[in-house]
C-alpha cells in the first residue's frame, strides 16, 4: 500500500515545498544566470582571461540551469492549481450529495 495522500492540503503543501527549492536553486545560481557588469580592472592577466571566459558561458548556462528554474517554478504553480480545483471538485460533490442525497 502506498503512502502518498492525495488531498488538496497534501497538493498545496508539496507546491510550497516545490517553490521553496525553486527559490533556493533560484538564489544559488543567481550569478551564473546574470553576468555581472564587464570589469575594467584585473589583478593579472589569468584574472582578465578567467572573467572574459565566464561571460560568454552565461547564455549556456542560462538555457540548462534557467529553464530549471522556469520549470519548478511551472510545476509549482500547476501543482497550487491542482489543489485549487480538487478542492473545488469536493466541495461541489459534497454539496451535490447533501443536496439530492441527503435524508434528514
Amino acid at each position: 500500500m502506498s503512502d502518498v495522500v492525495f488531498s488538496p492540503s497534501s497538493w498545496m503543501k508539496c507546491s510550497q515545498e516545490v517553490e521553496e527549492i525553486r527559490q533556493g536553486f533560484q538564489e544559488v545560481t543567481q550569478d551564473i544566470l546574470f553576468p555581472t557588469p564587464e570589469r575594467t580592472e584585473y589583478q593579472s592577466a589569468v584574472d582578465r582571461t578567467l572573467c572574459e571566459g565566464m561571460l560568454g558561458l552565461h547564455p549556456k548556462w542560462f538555457n540548462s540551469i534557467g529553464n530549471m528554474v522556469e520549470k519548478l517554478n511551472s510545476d509549482s504553480s500547476k501543482m497550487a492549481a491542482t489543489a485549487n480545483n480538487y478542492q473545488a471538485a469536493e466541495t461541489s460533490s459534497e454539496y451535490v450529495v447533501r443536496r439530492y442525497w441527503s435524508y434528514k
